[in-house]
């Protein structure tokens, strides 16, 4: 997403309407389509950070 939103909470649980995102100053860098809920994934990018939207199909893969 573009923008910031340090005051959001974040994670694979949270649950947030795109319109309420944009809101909160975060705008998606692709269009989402008819999804209706979103979780807010933050990133630590080192200086600052980058936010993510989570759609119903994201899924997270960790080497073995």
């Amino acid at each position: 997403a573009n923008g910031q939103a340090p005051g959001l909470d974040s994670g694979y649980n949270t649950k947030y309407s795109p319109s309420m995102l944009t809101m909160a100053g975060l705008t998606p860098q692709q269009p989402l389509g008819t999804h209706q809920q979103v979780s807010l994934l933050r990133l630590d990018m080192g200086t600052s950070y980058q936010y993510w939207y989570g759609l119903p199909n994201f899924y997270a893969t960790n080497p073995l």
